[in-house]
């Protein structure tokens, strides 16, 4: 099932501590520093719903950056739903909710990968697929820098 741009911003709302220069952010949905980019991922997740849009971003229920592609036409409309994306945040937005959503589908296509001589990780990345899958989660990474370091 796929989230509406209200639902993303309530999200950051659910306690979770976030700090800025040392000084926690309340709101980070209405914080100055946040609050376009918060906006313009909601808008991305608005596009679902959209009537035209729909059918591009959306694959049985959930978006199609989700799904694990199994064909020619599946990567054809996986680029169409991208492109859709990247038109509608001008390209400026270089983490948007397709972009780990996408990474997560290749761990799903492939969860052998994660399976070491030790370690079976492929309920793991199946599992993390799921997660994000079901929740229509924006998930993203950053750099740690300013983190315990002197730069």
């Amino acid at each position: 099932m796929t989230r509406s741009g209200q639902e993303y911003l309530e999200g950051p709302r659910d306690g979770r501590e976030i700090r800025l220069d040392g000084e926690r952010v309340k709101d980070v949905t209405a914080h100055p520093s946040f609050r376009s980019t918060a906006a313009s991922f909601a808008g991305l997740y608005d596009l679902a719903d959209d009537p035209v849009h729909h059918p591009v971003l959306v694959q049985g229920g959930v978006r199609r950056a989700y799904a694990v592609p199994r064909s020619y036409e599946d990567l054809v409309a996986r680029r169409r739903a991208f492109r859709t994306t990247a038109r509608d945040s001008f390209g400026f937005l270089g983490r948007t909710p397709d972009h780990m959503a996408a990474g997560a589908a290749g761990f799903a296509a492939a969860p052998a990968v994660f399976t070491g001589g030790t370690f079976d990780g492929a309920e793991h990345a199946l599992a993390f697929h799921r997660r994000l899958t079901e929740g229509d989660l924006h998930c993203a990474f950053t750099h740690g820098y300013g983190l315990g370091t002197t730069r």
